[in-house]
């Protein structure tokens, strides 16, 4: 109710889940397309990240038998 916009009898105050994910989305398509900007620059020329590519990730059972990922 809070969210609703006034015109519909509401507060018009922002879901800040939304707005966070929404965000979150897109820094992350900066990210992989590479977006010329200096964060983005920073962290691709990172140790992890200075051959261009992303480490890959492996899913595998643990010791308790759920799902553990490693990066490599």
């Amino acid at each position: 109710m809070v969210c609703l916009p006034k015109e519909e009898g509401g507060l018009g105050v922002l879901n800040l889940k939304t707005e966070n994910e929404a965000l979150l989305l897109k820094n992350l398509h900066k990210f992989y397309n590479k977006v010329e900007n200096s964060w983005v620059r920073l962290i691709w020329e990172k140790k992890h990240y200075g051959n261009g590519k992303l480490p890959t990730s492996h899913v595998k059972k643990g010791l308790s038998g759920g799902e553990t990922i490693s990066n490599f």
